[in-house]
């Protein structure tokens, strides 16, 4: 092998310290890579973190999940690490965060900023892959993964539920084995709760992740169709004289804003099919827009309210976090009660839900938008009153009025658009179209009707990174396909 000599000493000392420097790269990014437990100071409102991060062709990359608000894979925004120093941000930057490496206990310290809040205090230790459980979809006692499916009856105990099999109603149960199997060697990941009701029996009901009966999921925009049921509800009890009620007159006292001084002749019905008309640039992932600088504001109705008119209301579709929140000072304007107080005597005592939770921010405001948490067999209730003409148990809760009126399209192409803070879309299956009407929240929270089939079928994820399709691929490759093998 022919040798290399290197006469010129400095180029030596130059080839010796680059290559201490890249091992010394080298060490640092094997320390740093892989997964990371944050715990915080406050740990009530600031429940523990589990980040993974990797050097990739841009210098890093980092995910972070929070199991207990749901969040799975949320990906690291604005990421820095350099010379032991680690900054990222969450959610289009309403959160950001910066630690320091420590060689002493291989640990980073740093603190977390909330726009307008003191900084909360936190640290970062290593942690096995082992010890993350809550990424195995089902385990069994002794906390092996399962990786192959059996069918189960739901248990109908403590919730008054009708159960039976899939067989006893008329769906094959092939192709829901099948589905459960992807599920479960993860070919279709990050899915939390799967429950299907035929014909007003419960026949699947599957947890996986940890979660349970018991826990609630957040719903995020899932929350909007509960939205639209408590403003029917103060319609048909005389608090909202009618959807065609103007806004501007719930905020009569902002007087100095524009919609307020020029009357906008946006009425509920518009702020519910999500055609207000305003100058307004939606969410986008990534990108700067009104949703989230709605959000950085302490006051969100003024924000909203001096937005200028663009379009004739009821007139273009524009999906608004906003509005959805406008409904819910609404609803306490008229009702003299809280969006919570409201919510739990007139729909959820009447459900038999007892166990929820509403976001509210520090401004006050309840989070119609998004912000309830839910048992998933509790979804499953809400879906049921639907399908049931807003009867539950011999009481009409909701008028069947606003359950044909809400859920009917607005706006839209006759295959798929908008009603009052429901989606609809139709499908052609075997020549038959069917019709669908459905709520679905960020990472991929569903609750999908099938009226022609009786059926509801629920579903909660963590599916923050691709695009949110799969409910609609579940329910068009297996549980429709289901129907129509199990009648012949």
């Amino acid at each position: 092998m022919k040798r290399v000599i290197l006469k010129n000493p400095f180029m030596m000392i130059t080839l010796i310290w680059s290559l201490l420097f890249l091992c010394s790269c080298s060490g640092r990014n094997d320390s740093v890579s892989g997964w990371w437990e944050a715990t915080f100071s406050d740990s009530i409102r600031h429940p523990r973190q589990y980040l993974y991060l990797e050097p990739d062709h841009k210098g890093w990359r980092l995910a972070s999940d929070e199991p207990a608000e749901d969040w799975v894979d949320i990906p690291g925004e604005n990421l820095f690490f350099q010379n032991d120093s680690l900054y990222f941000e969450r959610f289009w930057g309403l959160e950001k965060y910066s630690a320091r490496f420590s060689s002493v206990d291989t640990s980073f310290h740093g603190l977390k900023q909330l726009s307008g809040k003191p900084p909360i205090p936190f640290t970062m230790r290593k942690i096995h892959p082992e010890n993350l459980t809550y990424r195995i979809p089902q385990a069994d006692q002794a906390g092996n993964p399962i990786s192959k499916y059996h069918y189960r009856v739901p248990d109908p105990t403590g919730e008054g539920w009708k159960c039976s099999s899939l067989a006893e109603a008329g769906m094959d149960s092939a192709l829901i084995v099948a589905l459960m199997n992807k599920i479960l060697s993860r070919e279709i990941p990050e899915i939390h709760s799967l429950l299907i009701l035929k014909d007003d029996q419960l026949v699947l009901e599957e947890y996986f992740h940890g979660y349970s009966r018991e826990r609630l999921h957040r719903v995020h925009s899932v929350t909007k169709s509960f939205t639209s049921a408590l403003l029917g509800i103060a319609i048909d009890k005389g608090f909202i004289p009618d959807d065609h009620e103007p806004v501007w007159k719930y905020f009569a006292e902002r007087d100095s804003t524009r919609w307020v001084k020029e009357k906008y002749d946006i009425r509920i019905k518009h702020l519910l099919s999500m055609t207000a008309g305003l100058d307004w640039k939606g969410l986008q992932p990534g990108e700067s827009n009104d949703d989230i600088d709605m959000y950085k504001t302490h006051d969100y109705f003024g924000f909203l309210l001096n937005k200028e008119l663009k379009f004739s209301p009821g007139t273009q579709f524009c999906y608004n976090n906003g509005l959805s929140l406008m409904l819910g000072h609404i609803l306490e304007k008229s009702s003299g009660l809280s969006v919570e107080a409201f919510t739990n005597e007139y729909l959820f005592e009447e459900l038999g839900i007892t166990d929820y939770s509403w976001d509210v921010d520090d401004n006050g405001i309840t989070r119609t938008d998004g912000g309830l948490k839910l048992r998933p067999v509790d979804m499953v209730k809400f879906g049921q009153l639907y399908l049931s003409n807003g009867k539950w148990k011999d009481e009409q809760i909701i008028s069947e009025n606003w359950i044909h009126h809400s859920t009917e399209q607005k706006i839209g192409s006759n295959d798929a658009g908008y009603a009052f803070h429901w989606w609809t879309r139709n499908y052609n299956i075997n020549n038959r179209v069917i019709r669908t009407i459905y709520a679905i929240g960020h990472g991929e929270q569903a609750i999908i009707l099938v009226p022609e089939h009786r059926l509801v079928f629920v579903m909660t994820a963590g599916n923050y990174l691709q695009t949110e399709h799969r409910p609609f691929e579940i329910l068009t490759d297996y549980i429709l396909p289901a129907i129509e093998k199990g009648r012949l």
